[in-house]
């Protein structure tokens, strides 16, 4: 890891592994690439799905073909 940052992840991400490997213990490593919060724009994602469900409406999304 080149960063402070990068380094919590990865020893995060070798505890919860060791957890799981020496006691079974069960885990999830998630690494959410659409960060989100109170001043994000209402027309990104994640306010979109919220708001969306908050009113009892459907979702419509793409039906995420895009490539990178």
């Amino acid at each position: 890891p080149n960063s402070p940052y990068a380094l919590v992840k990865q020893l995060t991400t070798n505890t919860s592994m060791m957890l799981y490997r020496n006691y079974g213990f069960p885990i999830m490593v998630v690494r959410p690439g659409n960060l989100f919060g109170p001043l994000q724009n209402k027309d990104k994602f994640i306010p979109y799905v919220v708001g969306q469900l908050r009113s009892g409406l459907p979702l419509n999304v793409s039906p995420c073909e895009q490539k990178r």
